[in-house]
């Protein structure tokens, strides 16, 4: 009971702080990188060869690509990694 009345707490303040995962703050990264070259979604997983799935499951943080897709995913979108973390 205790641990999860600390884990309500901490999510309060990381809410009132407006502190993000960093797999959601990536996912909306990746999500505005893909809208800023007008790819849907589904565009995006043929360039990768995978599934429009695994790219909204990125997107929206349920998920951490592995270096290898996350590879794909920013060469098919024609970004270098530097860009796609820090800007």
């Amino acid at each position: 009971m205790l641990l999860l009345s600390i884990c309500k707490v901490k999510k309060k303040l990381a809410d009132k702080l407006n502190l993000k995962k960093p797999k959601i703050e990536f996912g909306e990264k990746l999500r505005e990188l893909r809208l800023s070259k007008n790819f849907t979604m589904v565009d995006l997983a043929v360039k990768c060869d995978t599934d429009s799935s695994y790219i909204g499951k990125i997107e929206r943080g349920q998920i951490n690509p592995g270096f290898d897709s996350l590879h794909k995913i920013l060469t098919a979108l024609d970004i270098n990694i530097t860009t796609a973390i820090f800007k």
